[in-house]
């Protein structure tokens, strides 16, 4: 339903006034009456309406003065109209119009025309208010767009900036200026430069000359911040094809930007996680074949060892073979915890062990030129680690601290307790307790911000290309993050570096042991039937085990040795399997060799420790596990314990 027109009249002739609201009401108005300029503008500030009728002679202030007073007020939104009854009296039109009227009618005037013109003002009043609504409405959508929208008439001054591109550009952007000062005034520049961005190809100059360009190479420097934008330009002309307005839009790029950089970070995450996928199965497949490698090394070097005087002088120099070689196995099981995330086997054991191990290492691999401090802490808890990964993060940080004193320096390592240290983990969960802090410093060159924020990045080095992979200090992060535990670093250049590594406690109060029990050989009797792909693994293997007292029948080839099992399976006591065998694996085997004879034990052999486990064996009908290279005496007692299983028990 459409709103009721409002109209005030304003006469002091009572006929006059009855008469002309008589007229009004019988066109449908709501109508006010006033008989003196002073009750009329009462009457317009507490009814608004939406048309005066005033006539000029009132009897204490005239219609001039009166519609002077109601357009000079904001908050009204009145149409006035001067009543005047002379013709000739020209001047009072003049001086009306002056005062803001919207209109002058002289009397006499018809019924008809009378009304016509008041609703020709009307309609006037009604188009005016919706441009204004919808003027408000688009400055409303403008001021609401996250673009900055900036306009300039066509002498090149200032006619129109919202409030985002106020935001980029500065509030300077208002002032008059010329086209030759935008950049100086914007503050715009050559993106990565200091240089002011040129006038001549500035999108708002050239769109005064009629041309519509977009540039993505500008950046706005504000006192706190930079602002990568891009800018379209473009010129407005009128019906006569002339140029009145150049507009620009100006897009704030940050975030887009930051959403790129994003994306090449994932890109680049994506290209070393297939990296490391596949580095991982390139470590995995040479540790297997190293694990073969040393079994003939540690198998024919125990089974020489178990048949020589101790106190022959060539005794111990088979000893240092024997050393040699399971430090070796110990670095093979290494290079698979790198390349595959495998479960590490943890014990609880003092932090103090593994340091003055890995500084009996340090004494003989680092210069002399570099001084080895260890501020010893006897009051520290037990933490809960894999020795063989923590040495081998130890050895990594010393070894790359030595690397960054390359005119010698001193090497500190200290440890200490800390209580309730938070930190976020690498799955942005934030882990608080207690942890045993390790610390790696050095007085060396240090390594600037811009290194520091890479340097636990898969592949990425500081070193030459022959010097190094880039791969040490990333898995070094793994292994701590594997463990629950974090890594900081402090550095500056100049002032040498500190890592602080920081492992979790254990809840058990005793250490292990670090002397174990040697291990006794352990002779037997039976027919076992080997299995190994590996010509020097299967010698080997025979050689042990015919030392140890047993009969062996040995195959290169899983399909042979099955058929040949299928035949004589009842000669043989025992099975012995490698896992990793071309056309058909160990497990596979396994089920085979069941399907004939339920009841043969089986002992598996493999050097991927991460594809099979204790804990897997026993679905596939396997008795137990034996990891490559395996030693003279782990082999004696297994396969004793196996055959012997119903004695033991």
């Amino acid at each position: 339903m459409e709103k009721e027109i409002k109209i005030l009249v304003v006469e002091d002739e009572p006929e006059i006034l009855l008469m002309t609201c008589r007229i009004l009401k019988s066109a449908g108005y709501e109508v006010l009456r006033a008989s003196t300029g002073n009750e009329a503008l009462q009457i317009v500030q507490q009814a608004h309406p939406d048309l005066v009728l005033l006539d000029v002679h009132l009897p204490d202030i005239n219609g001039i003065e009166v519609c002077q007073q109601i357009k000079q007020d904001i908050t009204l939104d009145s149409y006035v109209v001067i009543l005047s009854n002379s013709r000739k009296e020209s001047r009072h039109q003049i001086e009306g119009l002056n005062a803001g009227a919207d209109g002058y009618i002289v009397r006499p005037i018809s019924n008809q025309e009378l009304l016509a013109r008041i609703q020709s003002i009307i309609r006037l009043k009604q188009v005016e208010k919706q441009l204004r609504e919808r003027e408000q409405q688009f400055a409303q959508f403008m001021e609401a767009v996250p673009i900055g929208i900036f306009v300039l008439d066509a002498k090149g001054q200032p006619y129109y900036a919202n409030r985002m591109s106020q935001n980029i550009l500065g509030k300077g952007i208002t002032e008059s200026t010329t086209p030759d000062k935008l950049a100086e005034v914007y503050r715009a520049y050559t993106s990565g430069t200091n240089e002011p961005y040129p006038t001549e190809k500035m999108p708002l100059v050239k769109a005064l000359s009629g041309e519509s360009t977009t540039v993505q190479d500008m950046e706005i420097h504000q006192p706190d911040k930079i602002i990568p934008l891009e800018v379209q330009g473009s010129p407005i002309f009128n019906e006569n094809g002339e140029i009145t307005y150049a507009i620009a839009a100006f897009q704030d790029m940050t975030e887009r930007e930051r959403a790129e950089k994003k994306r090449l970070q994932l890109e680049e995450e994506l290209r070393h996680a297939q990296k490391m996928d596949a580095l991982g199965t390139l470590a995995g497949g040479i540790a297997h074949d190293f694990n073969n490698l040393l079994v003939p090394i540690l198998g024919y070097t125990q089974a020489a060892l178990a048949k020589m005087d101790p106190k022959n002088k060539e005794f111990h120099h088979l000893e240092k073979v024997v050393q040699s070689a399971q430090k070796a196995k110990n670095l093979v099981s290494q290079i698979f915890t790198f390349g595959r995330k495998m479960e590490l086997t943890k014990e609880s054991i003092h932090i103090k062990t593994l340091i003055k191990d890995v500084l009996k290492l340090l004494k003989s691999t680092i210069p002399v030129t570099i001084s080895i401090e260890y501020v010893k802490n006897s009051n520290l808890p037990l933490v809960y680690v894999s020795p063989s990964q923590i040495h081998q993060v130890l050895m990594n940080l010393c070894i790359n601290a030595s690397q960054a004193m390359p005119g010698g320096g001193k090497l500190t390592i200290k440890s200490e307790y800390v209580k309730n240290y938070q930190f976020i983990n690498s799955t942005s969960q934030k882990i608080e307790g207690n942890f045993v802090c390790l610390h790696v410093q050095d007085t060396g060159i240090g390594i600037g911000k811009t290194t520091l924020e890479h340097i636990f990045e898969p592949f990425f080095t500081t070193k030459k290309r022959e010097e190094g992979t880039g791969l040490g200090l990333s898995v070094v992060l793994g292994i701590v993050q594997q463990h629950g535990g974090n890594i900081e670093v402090i550095s500056k250049e100049g002032k040498g570096t500190t890592f602080k590594v920081y492992l979790p406690i254990s809840e058990t109060k005793m250490e292990r042991s670090e002397e174990k029990p040697p291990k006794s050989i352990i002779l037997g009797e039976g027919h076992v039937l080997l299995i190994d792909d590996e010509t020097m693994v299967n010698d080997t293997g025979t050689l042990l085990l015919e030392d140890l007292g047993y009969r062996v029948t040995s195959f290169d080839d899983a399909k042979k040795a099955l058929v040949f099992f299928a035949e004589q399976s009842q000669d043989f006591d025992l099975i012995i399997t490698d896992y990793a065998m071309p056309h058909m694996n160990g497990v596979q085997l396994a089920e085979k060799i069941k399907e004939i004879r339920e009841d043969i034990p089986i002992l598996l052999c493999t050097g991927y420790n991460d594809v099979v486990s204790k804990e897997s064996i026993d679905q596939w009908g396997i008795d137990d596990l034996v990891m490559k290279p395996y030693e003279f005496e782990e082999l004696s007692e297994t396969v004793w314990q196996i055959l012997n299983k119903d004695n033991a028990n």
